[in-house]
């Protein structure tokens, strides 16, 4: 036994229509069927269909990315940024997600930063006059 979806009342298994309110069951199918298609032609035709979304791992990178970047360049969460950045399967060519592609590259910049700035540093520190032979 089935149960009408307007009314609740108790349906023969093979018919159709609710016989105490006149629900048509197949008639009410079609039209879902015809609104799921219109729908999806709705979302295909402006592009949203296929639109990606962006994933959790994306947007962590991003904020590791910034974290790691205004934390003075931050060389354990530059790594974990681009590691959940990648881990979205997104890489710097495509552009369908962009948390991703910005965690990427603020995690790259930031390694680069603070490369740059060990060099600096140690460079500052050298006794250059010791290496120095006149």
């Amino acid at each position: 036994m089935f149960q009408c979806e307007h009314c609740g009342a108790e349906l023969e298994k093979d018919s159709n229509m609710c016989p105490v309110c006149g629900y048509d069951r197949a008639l009410a199918k079609n039209l879902r069927l015809e609104y799921a298609e219109k729908t999806l032609d709705v979302l295909e035709k402006y592009g949203a269909a296929d639109k990606p979304r962006q994933s959790a791992s994306s947007v962590v990178g991003f904020i590791l990315g910034l974290a790691s970047f205004f934390c003075g360049c931050n060389i354990i969460l530059a790594i974990m940024a681009i590691a959940f950045s990648c881990e979205s399967g997104q890489n710097l060519t495509t552009r369908k997600n962009a948390f991703s592609r910005a965690g990427q590259i603020l995690g790259v910049i930031s390694i680069i930063l603070f490369v740059i700035a060990l060099i600096l540093y140690y460079a500052a520190h050298i006794d250059i006059y010791n290496y120095i032979r006149l």
